[in-house]
């Protein structure tokens, strides 16, 4: 039989425990990466490294992009890209991100000049690990994307 003051501590121990897995619980009841400020760094593409096409048959290549993410749910993706022609673009654009299930979404804010900005969300859904971000949903690129966490 358990003592009295043992149950207490053990009791007090599991509300303690309950409290903080809720804390970092979505809305939707999954765990939820705790975000402050966060850089992804596109690494790999269906597993090509950059630069390549986003996807098979596509007219540019992706040289580089970014997606920078604030603690408030907003961010910012910043592509650099190449036509086959050899010309060479750089995109800037607002996002908003979101924990839902456990996933991290993020999608364009519409509206912008690219039609795929308007395109229903999310425009990409993965999982946060300690040192990447992999998207196994994107709507402008092949999967699955990884990103490599490098913190600001």
């Amino acid at each position: 039989m358990t003592s009295r003051p043992l149950r207490a501590t053990l009791l007090a121990t599991a509300v303690l425990a309950a409290a903080v897995l809720a804390g970092a619980c979505d809305e939707n009841g999954g765990l939820s990466p705790r975000i402050e400020a966060e850089l992804l760094v596109l690494e790999t593409i269906d597993g090509r490294p950059l630069p390549t096409t986003g996807m098979p048959r596509t007219i540019l290549d992706i040289s580089a992009e970014s997606l920078s993410l604030r603690a408030d749910g907003s961010g910012t993706a910043v592509r650099h890209w190449r036509l086959l022609t050899g010309e060479a673009r750089r995109d800037e654009t607002r996002l908003r991100w979101t924990v839902r299930n456990a996933a991290l979404e993020i999608n364009y804010v519409c509206p912008n000049d690219a039609l795929v900005d308007c395109i229903p969300t999310p425009h990409w859904r993965g999982m946060l690990f300690d040192d990447r971000y992999v998207a196994t949903e994107a709507i402008s690129y092949a999967t699955p994307a990884v990103f490599r966490r490098a913190r600001p």
